[in-house]
């Protein structure tokens, strides 16, 4: 009796060490993860994107601008981590969107060689946007009932504008998501890039595209376990891009416009026209039309695939490029620059050069207006 007393002992003490051991590895040694764990588990890191830069010509006329409008995004990530893959979520969701549920499937896809459009070319780890003029009906039941939509969000974001419609589409250039190939590789835009704002592709938004894009805040939101927001702890607010003034006139931009499009007209067999009109006194370019011509606007909230593959038809003129820039003369003049790599430069740099950044001109004390030297005739 007396031994089995003793290994009872035994067996109590020990596993009051291994609880006091435990109790200390819990409270002292791994203290500030759990702590940090914990703190996670009711806050929610909420990134706000910065309102990109306006593109405006010489006079101060809007070439690009934004419009406000409620955005409804989807984390992909969290619909994969449940049970059904967020199919129940999808389907609620296209009942309070009106659009079918296999829509909102290819939307949140990412693109692949096998996937047409729409799809989402940008980083799978991102909200990806899947309804860019949602109302304020809509929006409302998504937030009210957080718990029946999670991984959803709708807030109000800032949608790209073009006033001028297609004129002056391959200059100014286009938006799309940032890939998740372009944030490995590109350590400088990683750490500059919020996740769920657009970068430039081609034109003055690519070619400025650091500056135009600003610096996204952060938004620290308290929560409920349902997911739903109690209060904001933390808000740092996002500071806008920059505005572009560039040389272009606006007024002889449609002017070129109406030319070029005149031009294609009395020559049906033309596929395509280009026309660039300069200062003669600085060499800075006033106008840069490029036909067949298209609408940026189909851009905004993905382009589908038939749109795609039209602006890179051959049959179509290619829409996509410029031919003021990148068309047949261009080659002829780089022919005769072989020898000359400052004289290929230009005459491939040229629209680059029709814009600067307000904010550092001033800056400098200097005159808003830019001359663009080299330009493509």
């Amino acid at each position: 009796m007396r031994t089995r007393l003793v290994v009872l002992h035994v067996l109590v003490l020990t596993m009051l060490v291994v609880l006091a051991v435990r109790l200390w590895q819990v409270q002292i040694l791994r203290g500030d993860e759990f702590v940090h764990a914990a703190t996670e588990t009711r806050t929610r890191a909420v990134v706000v994107p910065a309102v990109r830069g306006q593109i405006l010509d010489a006079s101060g006329r809007p070439l690009v601008r934004n419009r406000t409008a409620l955005v409804v995004s989807v984390d992909r990530t969290e619909l994969i981590r449940m049970k059904d893959g967020g199919a129940a979520v999808l389907k609620r969701l296209s009942e309070v969107l009106g659009s079918p549920v296999r829509l909102l499937e290819r939307r949140i896809t990412p693109c692949g060689p096998r996937v047409t459009r729409p799809c989402w070319p940008g980083s799978p780890y991102q909200p990806i946007p899947i309804d860019l003029k949602a109302t304020t009906r809509e929006a409302l039941q998504i937030l009210e009932r957080q718990e029946e939509f999670p991984g959803v969000t709708a807030e109000v974001q800032a949608v790209r504008e073009y006033p001028g419609g297609k004129a002056g589409a391959q200059m100014l250039g286009y938006l799309q998501p940032v890939t998740q190939d372009e944030l490995d590789k590109r350590e400088g835009l990683k750490a500059g890039f919020s996740g769920v704002d657009l970068v430039g592709r081609d034109g003055v938004e690519a070619i400025y595209d650091h500056y135009l894009r600003g610096t996204p805040g952060l938004r620290r939101v308290q929560v409920d376990r349902m997911g739903k927001a109690l209060g904001v702890e933390k808000q740092v607010a996002p500071i806008p891009g920059d505005t572009l003034i560039t040389s272009v006139d606006a007024r002889v931009q449609n002017i070129v416009e109406k030319a070029v499009d005149g031009a294609m007209k009395k020559a049906p067999k033309a596929d395509g026209a280009a026309g660039v009109v300069l200062d003669a006194r600085t060499g800075r370019v006033v106008a840069l039309a490029s036909a067949p011509g298209y609408d940026p606007a189909i851009w905004t909230g993905g382009i589908s695939e038939k749109e795609y593959q039209r602006l890179l038809s051959e049959r179509a003129g290619k829409p996509l490029v410029s031919r003021a820039i990148k068309g047949s003369s261009l080659l002829a003049r780089r022919s005769r620059c072989r020898r000359s790599r400052r004289c290929c430069a230009r005459a491939t740099r040229s629209t680059a050069r029709t814009a600067v950044p307000a904010r550092s001109w001033w800056a400098a004390g200097r005159s808003t207006t830019s001359a663009a030297s080299g330009s493509a005739r």
